[in-house]
């Protein structure tokens, strides 16, 4: 996989690889990003993985004061090192998939007819294909705790909408292009709602915040009305 490192700023540089990602490629990324956090150099503050990059952050009179040389220079040197050795990069996910409950009933699926004239299927027909796949978590982004999953099924793969809704509802689950998320707290969304999750998907409060994080495995269920009621209840107190 080829790839260029540049600095984004003082305090930052980022690693771009080139090329569509598939899900082995980015699980090699996974990895990768987990060696640097452990392997980290005095100074490193954080690592930022993308579908397609990692960006490293660091604390610029840090590494000047423990390399003495330019903290920039430093951290690019340092990197392309990390980038070159023979390490073993792969990241080995666990086997159990997170089980995500869905209700794709009214009022949760706004807009699962208008895919479904799009795509041509029948809504009950998409709701099997989207829950009848294994997606896996690229990058957590646009807000925190929103996973960017793939790949969808050829079938459902439906642009963005042309006029972004102002606001959806927490668990709000969507599609676009070839990937699926969920919307964690009610904000703007560009990607076709087709369903709903009770489950609260990011807690400032909790321990890890989100629940997911590169490298999960996430499969949807679909519950029934009642059933997502029961779950918003007793899941959410």
């Amino acid at each position: 996989m080829d790839y260029t490192i540049h600095l984004l700023s003082e305090s930052a540089c980022t690693v771009v690889w080139e090329g569509d990602m598939t899900i082995g490629q980015h699980r090699r990324l996974v990895g990768m990003a987990n060696r640097i956090r452990q392997e980290k150099f005095s100074g490193f503050t954080d690592c930022v993985l993308a579908i397609q990059s990692i960006t490293i952050y660091f604390d610029p009179w840090e590494v000047y004061r423990n390399s003495g040389r330019p903290p920039g220079d430093f951290v690019l040197q340092w990197l392309r090192i990390m980038l070159q050795e023979p390490q073993n990069n792969d990241f080995r996910p666990s086997a159990k998939e997170k089980l995500i409950p869905v209700c794709y009933e009214a009022p949760y699926s706004p807009d699962l007819h208008a895919v479904a004239v799009t795509t041509g299927l029948t809504e009950e027909a998409i709701i099997e294909q989207h829950a009848g796949n294994s997606y896996y978590v690229f990058m957590i982004g646009f807000t925190p705790g929103f996973p960017y999953m793939g790949f969808l099924p050829d079938g459902l793969r439906v642009p963005r909408k042309a006029q972004p809704e102002l606001k959806v509802s927490p668990g709000a689950v969507g599609i676009a292009e070839t990937q699926t998320g969920i919307y964690p707290m009610a904000t703007p969304a560009g990607w076709h709602i087709i369903g709903r999750t009770p489950l609260k998907i990011f807690d400032p409060a909790a321990p890890g915040k989100g629940m997911f994080v590169p490298g999960d495995m996430v499969r949807f269920t679909p519950v029934n009305a009642a059933t997502f009621a029961y779950l918003d209840q007793h899941e959410n107190t």
